[in-house]
């Protein structure tokens, strides 16, 4: 495949939030990565902080969730409505042809699907990354080996491991286009013999720099000094083994800016129905994701681990709570696009 057109395709993938990591055969890291270099071996003045980015914690392994895992919901609202306009648009024209209205029926055609089909065989490409592959993907530290296990897809050859030593940490972009990702997103990367890049993105994305840094202190002392040099988690994401309830899905969705009331309210339209999306999401398209045997069997925890941490914090929102707001929402949302229509509808409109 033409590196072009195979780096199109894993930007497509990334601007999906998918957490999925297509080869992208001339990744390189981007000179920003580069001098965001975050070293191994060397403590950092930020707190500590896991940022809610931890599946399983324990004396032997921890499991953090992937980048993307997130934000599932509301990006995928935002791609649906920047998708549905130009398919109506199109739509339209095909109507016209339909009942007449076009003056040369074979030229607008094929016109129309000159432009369109590309954008047809993209956007459900698209549609396919959304709603496929698994809920989430998984990176293991594996402190006792001290290797690092970055869940790829279900299945042989599904898991790629990497010595923690070898791997490099940055926190802004790469790529064939050097592309540069927000400060929000942290990278790890490595070398292959044949000169390419394997890469992967540890954590969650966060807007603060000082976030980030507190995050990587975290996974960096736990891998490096162990658990007693850390704070314990403030919660485990209740998702191991399992699918996440609507709470939880709700939750994420609707502090996509953060942890604060006002923005949660006003991104409330967008934010609700991207809850639901999530919902059918994680629950009916994607699969779980499953350790290989021998990863599971190279990172055994003992019975008596005494870093094993398996409280589940409960969640701010009640679940009450979580359904009046979401069919309060969903009725405005229902309102204003009744009124849309109705408005489109006047007479004197056209």
């Amino acid at each position: 495949m033409k590196s072009w057109i195979a780096s199109l395709l894993a930007y497509n993938d990334g601007m999906v939030m998918s957490g999925r990591y297509s080869r992208e055969m001339t990744w390189t890291p981007s000179e920003k990565l580069i001098q965001s270099r975050l070293e191994q071996g060397q403590q950092l003045t930020a707190e500590p902080c896991s940022l809610g980015s931890i599946i399983q914690f324990n004396g032997s392994y921890m499991d953090i969730v992937d980048w993307a895992y997130q934000k599932v919901g509301p990006a995928e609202i935002i791609w649906t409505v920047m998708m549905i306009g130009p398919m109506l648009l199109v739509g339209s024209f095909y109507l016209d042809t339909m009942v007449g209205r076009n003056p040369d029926p074979l030229f607008y055609n094929s016109v129309e699907t000159f432009f369109f089909l590309p954008f047809v065989l993209w956007f459900g490409r698209v549609l396919f990354r959304t709603f496929t592959g698994c809920t989430h993907y998984p990176i293991r530290l594996d402190r006792k080996s001290q290797m690092v296990h970055v869940f790829r897809h279900n299945g042989e050859g599904g898991v790629s491991s990497y010595r923690w030593r070898d791997i490099t940490f940055g926190m802004i972009g790469g790529g064939a286009m050097q592309r540069g990702f927000n400060k929000g997103t942290m990278t790890g990367y490595v070398q292959r013999p044949d000169k390419g890049y394997d890469y992967f993105r540890l954590g969650v994305m966060w807007p603060s720099e000082e976030g980030m840094r507190g995050q990587w202190e975290y996974f960096r002392r736990y891998m490096e000094e162990g658990p007693d040099s850390l704070p314990e988690p403030e919660i485990l994401l209740p998702i191991d083994g399992m699918r996440e309830s609507f709470r939880v899905g709700a939750q994420l969705c609707w502090f996509l800016a953060g942890p604060m009331l006002g923005p949660a309210i006003f991104l409330a339209p967008l934010t609700v129905p991207g809850s639901l999306l999530r919902w059918f999401i994680m629950h009916v398209t994607r699969r779980l994701p499953r350790w290989p045997q021998h990863i599971v069997d190279a990172c055994p925890v003992s019975p008596d681990d005494r870093y094993a941490f398996r409280q589940v914090r409960p969640l701010d929102v009640s679940l009450p709570l979580a359904l009046v707001v979401t069919v309060g929402v969903l009725a405005l949302d229902a309102t204003l696009l009744y009124w849309f229509i109705e408005w489109l509808s006047q007479p004197g409109y056209h």
